[in-house]
């Protein structure tokens, strides 16, 4: 599998997203737009479903999982909720134009990632409550941001990001 070729359809799909909303895009739209034929979508991707998935993960890790060991987490929730709002279009379009994929739950899953790390990394060995708790926190904060998508003046991802660290603290105070 290509990631260049992957990555250059999920920019096709991105950018006609943002211009034409997720229920218009088709995979024909999307390979006719990079020039490629429509046989080499279905290549690497079931459908658009698994396509918005695909990138939405591909994102996150990105960065969130591929920077743990080398930024302060604190920056890497900085810089996770500076990309989201500077991709808003595209995400508020694909949350409210389609219900199969979960995004809210795609961000609890990578943000949960790096709480665990944090959590091994200070040396405690999270058991089941912590496992519960990291993950509701998780999707609370990503509930945050996915919510803060959808209203009609949304808060600045700013605040949202001061909220976001003040939160994590307090959970990773609890935890150790």
């Amino acid at each position: 599998m290509s990631y260049i070729l992957k990555r250059k359809i999920a920019n096709s799909f991105q950018e006609l997203v943002e211009k034409k909303g997720f229920d218009q895009v088709s995979i024909t739209l999307i390979m006719k737009r990079i020039k490629i034929r429509r046989q080499t979508f279905y290549d690497y991707f079931k459908d658009k479903y698994d396509l918005l998935e695909w990138v939405i993960n591909d994102s996150l890790e990105e960065l969130i999982d591929n920077n743990i060991k080398y930024l302060p987490w604190k920056d890497i929730i900085k810089l996770t909720f500076f990309d989201l709002n500077a991709n808003w279009r595209f995400y508020t379009k694909c949350i409210r134009e389609q219900n199969e994929f979960d995004m809210t739950n795609a961000i609890a899953v990578h943000i949960s990632f790096l709480i665990n790390h944090l959590i091994v990394k200070n040396k405690a060995q999270p058991n089941s409550p912590k496992v519960a708790l990291i993950y509701v926190m998780s999707l609370g904060i990503s509930q945050l941001l996915t919510h803060n998508f959808l209203i009609n003046h949304p808060d600045d991802y700013e605040l949202l990001t001061d909220k976001a660290i003040k939160a994590l603290n307090l959970t990773l105070i609890k935890l150790s």
